[in-house]
């Protein structure tokens, strides 16, 4: 949880709390933290390219399946979109 003791801070606005004012605030930030990660849990964080480039895989294996396209017009269609990948 980086940037946990700055969120902190803010929240104290810089004062020097006393422990019955702090308990409380560090409470909510338990409960804030337990969220957080329950939702990093149920979903995860997929950048886009790897998104489309899954897809593309996809809709190439299906169409090989379907001997619509030969293995080794499948494996270049694969190769180009992975190409495709690291081209900066």
């Amino acid at each position: 949880m980086s940037g946990w003791h700055r969120r902190m801070n803010v929240k104290a606005q810089g004062l020097s709390l006393p422990l019955y004012h702090l308990i409380p605030l560090l409470l909510r930030e338990v409960e804030l933290v337990k969220t957080r990660i329950a939702a990093c849990d149920l979903e995860r964080n997929v950048r886009q390219i790897v998104t489309t480039t899954q897809k593309k895989i996809e809709d190439a294996a299906a169409r090989y399946m379907e001997d619509i396209i030969t293995a080794s017009h499948f494996l270049k269609v694969c190769g180009s979109i992975y190409a495709g990948v690291f081209d900066v």
